[in-house]
This record gives C-alpha cells, structure tokens and sequence, in this order.
C-alpha cells in the first residue's frame, strides 16, 4: 500500500502542476506534499533517474546551510486546496500588469494541532528572481503574523507554520502578500488579485463544505494541458517507469496493492551470526552495503550502486577496525544476496537488521547512493528514523547521522541534510499506534532497538559527485573512512586506548592508562582538561583565542549555530572570530562575544544592514523590515536628502528610510510617489482626494470652501465623505461628493439631526411636538434612557412612551405627564402590583423589605392567604405581608420563622418545647416522633417529662422529651422499658441474661415462687439461674427455662434424681434400683474394653490395600492425588507411617477412617477436598471441620497426622504437644480430656465411663473394632 501511494504522490504532482488556471480541490493531497520535500527514494533504487525534477535543490546554499532540520514530508492531511484567480478576461490583462502571480496553494483547509500548515505560491517565470516575499496571514480575532519563505524551487515558493497548541485555534486568511523586487517591496490585496486563500486551526471556516472537485469544463482543460507532461510512476525498488497519463500513472500503482503486503519478518539461514559484544566486550557496528544481486539499485555514469557500496563499506570496516574496542558486523561481504530466501528490499532488509541485532550491533548504517531524474541533484544526506514510538531510538539516529554527514560535506561534498519520512497509511503502525517510518531499514532496525539509518553518499547521476568521490578507489575509500570517522566520533572510539570515567557528574580522560590535562586530540577530535583532568564543554578562554567545546568536549570549527546563533571558529586553530569577516559570497560581521549579527547593526557610530537569514552585508537599495533604506558600496546607510542616478531622494533623517508617500519635514506634510519623487496640486491618492499647495506642496487640512460646497480634509489631508466627528460634534457629508449636510440622517441604523450649522443635536430635543433624545454623541436614543431624577422609555421612532407599557414581555407604568418610570407598590384598577427596581412587574414570590409578598403569576396582582411555593408554605396577610410568630386558625396554632415560612417538627417557644405536624398544626397527648414516644400537654402542647400512663402503658419521659428505652435505675430500683418506650413487666430477656419485673415494674431479686414454680435471681445482677446451684442445705438443678427440676433428669451424659417436694439432689442412694453416688452421679455397670488405642502394629500396609479393594470402591485418585496421594498403596502408606510413628495402631486409625468416609466416598458434611479423614471439628449442628487442603501436596498426610495426634490425644493421660513425634496440626487438640478413652471400646461417649469420647453415636467404638477384626481376617 505504501508503493500505491508512492506512486499516486508522483502523478497527482504532476497533476498539480499543470493546473495553473483553475480552482483545484484534491481529496487526497500527495501532489502538495512530494511538491516541497526532498527527494525521498526508496532503499532500493533503480537505475534509471527519477521523474520528479521539482524535488532537487539545486545551487541554494543558503537554503541548505541548515543540516540538522528534519526534512519530513509535506503533509500527513489528507486535505489540499488550491485558490486562484477568477476574473473577467479584461480584469485578468489588467492585473497582469500588476503583479505576477500565477496561483496560490493551501495545503489543508483545515488541520488539527499538532500539526504544520504549508502554502505554495506561483510567482513569475521559472527564470525570474525575487529578493524576497512575505505572507500577511490574519487569525479571525485580529492578530497578524508575517510568513517568510523557507524554500523556493523556480518560481514556486514554500511558506510554512507550525501549529502546536489549542490556543491557536481559530480561522486564518491570507490578506496580502509583500514581494521585494530589484530592491522595491509592492504589497498587494489578494481579494484585488481574485484570490482567497483561508484555512482553519481546529476549526472549519464558513464556505469550507463548498470545495469541489473540478467540473468537466476544467477537467478537459486540464487534459489538454497534460497532453505533453511527461507522467512517471516510482516501482517498489525505486526505479521510475514512464506512464502515458495521469489515468495510466493511478492505475499502474493500483496494480501492485496485492505486493503491498509486508512479508513475515523471519531468517531462513542465521549460519555465520556470531554475537560480537558476547565474545569480545567491544562494540559491534552493522554495516549494511545496499542492494545486492537480486536488487541492483541505481546505476548511472558505468557505475552500479551495489558494487560501490559494497566497496565504501569495505574501506569503511578496514577503517574502523583501526580503533579501539570496535567489531564490524557486515551483512553482506559480496554481491550475491544474503538472504534469497527473502523478498527482495524489505524481507531481505529485515533479515540483515535481525542478524546485526543478534550480532549485538549497537547502530546500523546502510551504505547508499542517490539518483535522480535531473542530473543538477548532487551532495549527501541521510535518512533517520521519526520520534515516533522509541523516541529515544529516532534522538540517536539523528547525533549517528550528523556525525557522518559532517564527515561526508568536509570532503567538499554538498550538505542536502537530514531527514525522516513517517509513513502515511494507517494499518502500518508501531505497537503504540503511532505511523511508522517509511523506510524498512528504520522500522526493523527500531523494533530491535537499534538507530537504523540510510547514508546516501552522493549521487551517481551527478558528474560532479561521481568524478569527485564515485569513479576512483581513492574517492571510493575516502567515503568509507568519513563514514568510519562519523562513526567513531560519535562511538568516542580511538585509536589509542582511550578510556573515559565519570566521577561525581564530572568527566576524565585517561589514554594509555594516563588521565589527560590540556589540550589533547583523541578519535579525531580537539578535547580539553582543566589541571583536574575534568573535561570541559561550552566556550573556552585559552588565552590567546575563545574556542567551543560541544556537550561530546569536541572542538568545534568553521560555522557553528549555538544556542540559536551562528559563530565561527577558524577552520585550523578553532579561534572564534570577531568583526567583519568574509564569507564565501558575502562579508559578515561577529559581535565581541562572536555571534553572527543580523538585521540593523550600530557599528563604529555607523549602520550596517546584514541579510536576516545569511548574515550578508547588505549594499545599494534594501528593503529592510518593510522600509526602503540605501546602503553605500561601504555598506553604510545614507540619510537626508540624496542624489541618485540624477534623482533626489528623501531617506528618514533617523532611520533612513526612503521616503515614500506623505512625509513630514519641518512641520509640514508633503508626498513622495512611489518612485520617491514629490507631488504638487490636487492627488487622488489610493482612491482619495487630497489638496497640496501649488507652490511649497504643503498637505490641506480641516473645513475648505470649493465652489458650491463646504467640503472638509481630515489630519491625514484625505476629503471626508460620511459621517463624521470633528471636534465634539459629528458633521454628515455628502458620500459622493463631500459637501456638508442638514437635517436627519440615519447612517449604520444610527440616527442623528444635523442643525443649519451641520452639527449634530446633543440631549432632549423637541421636533414636531415629540419628545427625543440624543446622546452625546448625537445618536437618536431608544429604550431606556437614564436622566436626571427619572428613567424614560424612547419607542422605536425615538418618541417618548407614557402610560402601562409592555416591554420585551414585561409590563412597566410612565407617569402620564413626565414619563417617568415607576417603581415601588402601584395601585391600578382593581389591583395592587409591584414594580421592581428596573421597573418591571414583579411576579411569584418576591422578597420585598424585611417581607415575603406573593403576586399572580399571570397579572401581578398582590395575593392573600395560604400559598405554598417551592415546599415552603407562607401565610399572606390583607396587607399582603407573609405573617411570621404564632397564628391561630380554627382553632388550630401555627408558627412562622422570620422568612414566614411555616414550621414543622420541634420548635423552642419561650417557657416550652412545643411540636407542629406535617401540616404545620400544634400536636397534643401522646406523639410517637421517629422512634421514640414523646407527650404534649392537652392543653398548652408543652412537651412533657417524667412517668405517665396513658391508656395502661407506661412511660418514662426523659429531660429531652424522648420516652426511655432500655434499662433504667430509679432510686436504686431497676426498671425496663421495650423499643417503644413502654415499661415492662415479667420476664425479660436482656443481653447476658435473663431477669424478672414485678407487677410495678421493679426487677426481682433471690428465690422466686412464680406461677406455681420456684426460680432464683442472683441477688445482685437479678440474672435468672440456670444448672446446677447451692442454696443453703442443699443443691438443686434449675432447667433451661430457669424452672427447678425434681425426680431423675439426665443432665449431660449422667443422671441424677432430685427430692420431688424439695429438689434436693440425692447422694449416695439407691432409688428405684439405681445408685447415685456421692456427686449424684447414677452409676451403671462399666463397659468392657480390651484394645488399647497406642498399641504395636495389628496390622501391615498389603493388608490395609487388600482390605480396601474388597470392598468393590474405587478410590478417589483425581482427588486425593491433589493432596499426595495418587493411589491406595499410597493412602495406606501413609496412615502406616504416620501411626507407627506415633505409637497408634494403624488398624484402629484405619477402620476409623472407613468408617468416617463411608470408604473415602464422603458424601456428608465433610468434603473430600478437605483431606478430613475422621470428621475433626464436624459437629452434630452441620460444621463441616477441619481443611487440610492449604498444605497442598502434603494435605493428605497432614490431614492423617492430625487424626493420629487426636487419637493419642485420648489415649495418653498428661499428653502435651511436645510430647509428640511432630509439630501439631491437630486443631482441635487442646480440646481433648487427656487418656479419657485409652481403648478403642471408649471412642463413643454412651460406652465412656465419664462420658466422653471422639462420637456420639451409640456403640461408636464397637464399630471400629468390628472393622478391624475384618481387616484381621
């Protein structure tokens, strides 16, 4: 795609060019961008010249002194515009006589900051010179700016802005256009020239939507006129190809968009890459010698580009491998292609950049020669990679780049600069979405890393170039050796051993092991060291000249431009100059502090003029800064009154400046024409009259008699048409003819009467009965006028208006007599209204005083009664006032703040808190208010506090109002009032406990008789008991409801029997058959036990396998595998380790664990996941217990662990952590009653002599041992 558009640029160049007569309008815009930059060819070119002639920049080296611009593409818009001159035949014949301009061309009618507006003018013949043109652009809020031109090409002339921040928004156009020829500037209007040329900065201009492409009138004129241009086309490889047509040039690219696709960037071969820097610690350079066999490039003159290049690149490796601490990487060392595997130019230039990168290279240069269609092009330049993405890699390129180039334009070569091309399409973008460069060897090399530039050494169409460097080895290897010095210089490589270190931000030398003082050359280049060896930069003093160090320490020589200003250091000893100095083509002039003067300068109580952009002494006549000056053949300017080829001229006494048009001298205004020579009598000058004496040419001014007629010349001496102010009165004068006027006259819809003496009426006027006004500019007032003690209204005729009055939708009231304005309460028929301050009816609610008054929306009229505007509801009174304080309404009280507005909620009156509703009425009794309970006296409303029962409930009143919640002490005794205040009686459950409220409301205390049963409150907290208690002779057993229990209960795991009269426990007795021994406790025959918990081993792991598998299951391996155990050999093994290690049986843990998993199937509360093989922590209430899964592959055996420990645990009397194998892990540990069930039997807590155990489950312990006398078997 980048070729398709390549190839467009070119033909609608071409296109643009011969369509000088018409207005032009391109939706896409590469004529106007390949129309202004340099020649930009392919890596790959071919051999024959390129076609576009108009990009050389031949002999302007004044143009091209500034080498380090980047010379990017005219345009990234994709809009252009073309605006010309379309006058009547005999307009155009005319204007011809005035100036020469051909066409004008905007390149974007409308651009987006960041971005660059560029213009193109068309001036004259190619062959004519001009001394210099300004462009005078206006911003639509009436600034100016002046553009220069910044590069010409013939007679087309480019003219350039950059736009960089949103404050330059706006619209802009092209006023006028200054050209200076042969010493004289013309300006000239370009709305004269039937021309306009507007643009917009962020913003599109009216009349922008109306470009159009051309219609097919111009269309065929355009034709015809491209019947003899030659069309070309630029091939992927740089070769150009001569088309038909325009059609033949567009169609011809559309043919290669399939090849625009890039190819995959991949080696097919990487033998021979070694990494340099990896084996040596040095430096690796990538040259790349261009083209190859495959893809010849350019050739011209008996010469091939791949054959040189391959050459250069060969003396520039010998070169550089004379310096220290470099490696030369080469991506080709003969004709044939490195990699034919690729396509030609870009897959074989990312093959060669992806190898140098993984030869470590640290920059890459690609070795090349230019070519052209016109053999005038010669010189060098070199491509650089955008600031686009890896910005830093583009700043890098670029200081590569100037090295060499300085290297390459010191053999004598021309300086065509640097520069970069971005490309344009949108699906070529860097991994930050910015476009990427043009060029492979720039968009490989950035995504290693790398600067990747392109030098193109001279051009082989060029006889200069070729006969100077080209054609000879010596010439060959010179090129090599300036790109090998650029490059060490800007490596800082040399030939000696050269370190450098920078210590504390400062930076030494050290050559040959030895840190370097003074003066001393390295790598090529002048460095200087203080006594401390510290290397220095900027300006140096070394006594008997000034010199420049670069940021690098070099010297600088010749023309340098520093901190934005030129110097110049002798080329030998690098000393600044001062003074005058001679230049090739012109004599400068160097301040004391050697800064290249420019413009005006004050020299030996004489003044010089040097050349704005050259610094070139200026002599004879010059334009300078707008103004005609004559400069002596010595160069200094003359003033006063001067003979010159037998003419006299007037040059300013001060600034001397050529005296054009009016002039004063001596007081008195005289006139110059355009050739300097003074005028006499009556002038139309510009399209005006003026008067000058017939005798001494003094300039008129002020009232003057012509026959006929009172005419009037301004300070200027030009005759006055129209309105005007002399003085403090305006005067009206015939447009056409001058003369004075009386009477009315409306002129820009302002209206003045002009009295016999032609002056304007100034204050109230009376004309035909009618009340006017008239400013003090005499200005026929309307609307509102301010005088003295009153406002008046003037209608649209000026007249004075009386009476009500509707105004711009609002209704004012005049006094009938004088018109005064009224304001204030005005009573009119069959109402009161209200006129504000600016006299208009007021209406809604207005504040007015220290009042709120309400008037209809619709008449104005003053309302009375309820109203309720915006949530706020007022009272108004007859009087129309809002009533604030108390107001009692049928019956009901009220209240009203200072506003009126009328309360609700609390309010605090004098001696009483009182509370109004929703409605704004007073509330009496009994009130709940958000959550609480408030009382109101029934007759005052007055909020109360204190105890009150109303309608059986109690309350208790706080201080507040709020009715108690919650606990409450009152003279020591306890009460408690529920969430709505009310006081309670009984039972009450409060936090912690339980407790008893008598009828009274007082908390009880100690044994209770209630409702038939006995129950007991600590005397103290009154907290009801519960469980086992000692009163006084006896312990009883009070239930879960508080109630005293009698007879047998079983309490825990135990029984006991209590006195039925009583509730004594009994001890020691036999009731019923059953003994209850001395803690009550009824004791049963104890359980027979037999197999002890930690025990040898019943059991092997084959046995614990086979036992498994006959039960049919199958084990779980994609889950316990997770946790370490990936089968059931595994699982056994583990529970064998793990129980031996702590004295367990393995049996008992492994039936356990069968018994728990129901087999390792689960299914319960307990998950597989868990590795929760025996239910630890699993409860009767549905917890689920421990999980071991955070262990990870060691859950499993974690999970086992913890089930052992937990079995000792009950095994084992005294048993502490310590005395384990290892750590704990059992969770649940502490929890156990030490060597409470030693044997298997007593697991389960029925079968437990005390009542404890691992289960619940009848007989739990039996269970396992039936398990394992299967395993036995």
């Amino acid at each position: 795609m980048k070729n398709w558009l390549k190839k467009c640029s070119v033909a609608l160049l071409v296109f643009s060019m011969i369509g000088t007569t018409m207005p032009v309008y391109a939706a896409d815009a590469p004529a106007a961008e390949e129309q202004t930059t340099e020649s930009q060819q392919t890596e790959g070119q071919a051999s024959e010249p390129q076609a576009d002639e108009s990009q050389q920049q031949e002999e302007q080296p004044a143009e091209k002194e500034q080498t380090t611009e980047e010379q990017q593409s005219v345009s990234e818009n994709n809009q252009g515009e073309v605006v010309q001159e379309q006058e009547e035949a005999a307009e155009q014949e005319d204007q011809t006589e005035q100036s020469k301009m051909n066409y004008a061309y905007v390149e974007s009618p409308y651009l987006e900051t960041p971005d660059t507006q560029r213009i193109v003018v068309s001036w004259g013949k190619e062959d004519e010179y001009i001394d210099q043109m300004v462009l005078h652009v206006r911003k639509d809020d009436d600034t100016w700016e002046d553009w220069y031109i910044s590069r010409s090409e013939g007679n087309l002339y480019l003219f350039e802005k950059y736009y960089e921040d949103e404050y330059q928004g706006g619209t802009y156009e092209v006023v006028s256009i200054s050209v200076t020829e042969n010493g004289e500037t013309t300006d000239y209007a370009l709305s004269d020239l039937g021309v306009e040329a507007r643009f917009g900065v962020n913003q599109e201009y009216d009349g922008i939507d109306e470009l159009q492409p051309v219609d097919e009138e111009q269309e065929e004129a355009v034709a015809e006129d491209a019947a003899n241009v030659s069309i070309s086309t630029i091939n992927e490889d740089g070769t150009i190809e001569e088309q038909n047509s325009i059609e033949d040039a567009l169609q011809a690219a559309q043919t290669d968009i399939l090849a625009s696709t890039p190819a995959t960037l991949s080696l097919d071969d990487d033998t021979g890459i070694s990494t340099y820097a990896a084996k040596s610690g040095k430096i690796v350079v990538a040259l790349d010698p261009g083209h190859d066999n495959r893809d010849a490039g350019a050739s011209a003159n008996g010469l091939r580009e791949e054959a040189l290049t391959l050459k250069i690149a060969n003396y520039c490796k010998a070169e550089l491998e004379q310096y220290y601490g470099v490696e030369v990487y080469m991506t080709r060392t003969s004709s044939a292609c490195p990699y034919p595997n690729e396509t030609p130019a870009g897959g074989c230039i990312t093959a060669r950049a992806n190898a140098a990168a993984k030869a470590g290279a640290k920059i890459f240069v690609s070795f090349h020669l230019n070519a052209a269609a016109t053999t005038a092009a010669y010189g060098a330049e070199v491509i650089i990679p955008n600031y686009n993405w890896k910005s830093d890699v583009g700043a890098q390129g670029r200081e590569l780049a100037s090295k060499i180039l300085s290297e390459l334009t010191s053999l004598g070569l021309y300086n065509r600069g640097l520069y970069y091309k971005t490309g344009t399409e949108p699906e070529y973008k860097y991994p930050d979405g910015s476009l990427e460069d043009w060029f492979t060897v720039q968009v490989a090399n950035k995504y290693n890393g790398i600067p990747g530039i392109i030098v193109e050494h001279a051009f082989i169409t060029n006889s200069g170039d070729v006969n100077n460097v080209l054609n000879t080895e010596a010439g060959l290897k010179r090129l090599g050796v300036a790109d090998a010095t650029g490059i060490a210089n800007y490596l800082g490589l040399s030939k000696e051993k050269v370190e450098w270190k920078t210590v504390n931000g400062k930076k030494y030398c050290y050559v040959n092991n030895q840190r370097v003082t003074g003066e001393r050359q390295i790598g090529g280049h002048w460095y200087y060291f203080d006594g401390n060896g510290v290397m220095q930069t900027g300006f140096v003093n070394l006594g008997s000249k000034t010199v420049y160090y670069n940021s690098d320490g070099q010297m600088l020589y010749g023309e340098q431009k520093i901190n934005n200003a030129w110097y110049y250091f002798d080329t030998i000893t690098g000393a600044r100059i001062t003074g005058f100095y001679n230049l090739p083509g012109k004599t400068v002039y160097y301040g004391s502090d050697g800064q290249m003067r420019y413009g005006e300068q004050k020299i030996n109580n004489a003044w010089y003029c040097f050349d704005t952009i050259t610094g070139a002494r200026v002599t004879g006549f010059y334009n300078l800064s707008g103004r005609i000056v004559y400069y002596g053949a010595d160069g200094k300017m003359r003033y006063g009154e001067q003979k010159i080829n037998n003419a006299w001229y007037c040059f300013d006494t001060i600034t001397g400046a050529r005296v054009t048009g009016f002039y004063n001298l001596s007081g008195k205004i005289y006139y110059y024409g355009t050739d300097g020579k003074k005028r006499f009598g009556e002038q139309k000058i510009n399209d005006a009259w003026y008067c000058f004496d017939t005798s001494t040419g003094k300039m008129i001014t002020g009232f003057y008699d012509l026959p006929g007629k009172v005419v009037y010349y301004g300070a200027d001496g030009k005759m006055l048409y129209g309105e005007q102010k002399i003085g403090n009165c305006y005067y009206y004068f015939d447009p056409t003819f001058g003369s004075m006027y009386v009477g009315w006259k409306t002129v820009n819809k302002k209206s003045r009467y002009y009295q016999e003496n032609g002056c304007c009426t100034i204050g109230e006027y009376k004309i035909d009965d009618k009340w006017y006004y008239f400013d003090k500019n005499g200005i026929m007032q309307t609307g509102f006028v301010d005088l003295p003690e009153k406002t008046v209204y003037y209608n649209e005729n000026g007249v004075m208006e009386y009476g009500e009055q509707k105004i711009n939708d609002a209704w004012y009231y005049f006094d009938m007599i004088t018109g005064k304005m009224a304001t204030g309460f005005c009573e009119l028929p069959e109402k009161w209204v209200y006129y504000g301050s600016n006299g208009k009816m007021l209406y809604g609610e207005q504040k007015i005083g220290n009042y709120y008054y309400y008037f209809d929306t619709v008449f104005g009229s003053m309302y009375s009664g309820w109203k309720t505007v915006n949530g706020k509801t007022r009272y108004y009174q007859s009087n129309g006032q809002g009533k604030t304080g108390e107001y009692c309404e049928n019956g009901k009280w009220y209240y009203f703040d200072k506003n009126g507005i009328m309360q609700k909620g609390f309010v605090q009156l004098p001696e009483k808190t009182v509370y109004y509703n929703e409605n704004g009425v007073m509330q009496y009794g009994e009130q709940k208010i958000g959550n609480y309970y408030y009382y109101f006296d029934t007759v005052f409303g007055s909020m109360y506090s204190g105890w009150k029962t109303v309608n059986g409930k109690t309350r208790y009143y706080q201080s507040n109002g709020q009715s108690k919640i919650g606990e409450y002490c009152e003279n020591g005794r306890w009460y408690y009032f529920d969430k709505n205040g009310v006081m309670q009686k009984g039972f009450v459950q409060l936090p912690g406990k339980t407790v008893y409220y008598n009828g009274s409301g007082v908390m009880q205390y100690g044994e209770q008789k209630i409702s038939d049963a006995w129950y007991y409150f600590d005397t103290i907290t009154g907290k009801m008991a519960t469980g086992f208690y000692n009163l006084p002779g006896k312990t009883v057993y009070y239930g879960t409801d508080g109630k005293m229990l009698y007879k047998e209960q079983k309490i825990g795991n135990y029984y006991y029997y209590f006195d039925a009269v009583t509730g004594a426990m009994v001890k020691n007795t036999t009731i019923n058959g059953h003994y209850y021994d001395n803690t009550g406790k009824r004791v049963e025959k104890q359980q027979e036990a037999s197999h002890l918990i930690v025990n040898t081993s019943t059991t092997n792991v084959t046995q614990m396998v086979q036992f498994y598998k006959n039960t049919g299951e199958t084990y779980p391996t994609e889950k316990l595998k997770k946790g370490g155990a990936e089968s059931i050999e595994k699982f056994a093994s583990i529970y064998y380790e793990e129980a031996t290690a702590e004295g367990v049986d393995p049996a008992v843990a492994w039936c356990q664990s069968m018994k728990e998993t129901g087999w390792l199937q689960f299914g319960g509360q307990v998950k597989i996941e868990q590795f929760n093989f025996a239910g630890l922590g699993a409860t009767d209430n549905g917890a689920s217990g421990a999980d071991f899964s955070k262990y990870g592959e060691n859950g499993v055996r974690m999970g086992v662990r913890a089930q052992i420990q937990h079995l000792k645990a009950y095994a084992v009397s005294g048993l502490t952590e310590k005395d384990l194998k290892y750590t704990c892990v059992d969770p649940r540990f502490r929890l156990v009653n030490k060597g409470s069930a030693k044997y298997v039997e007593w697991l389960g807590t029925h079968e437990n002599p005390i009542g404890a155990g691992w289960a619940t489950g009848v007989e739990y312990g039996q269970g396992i041992i039936k398990l394992m006398n299967q395993l036995e078997k």
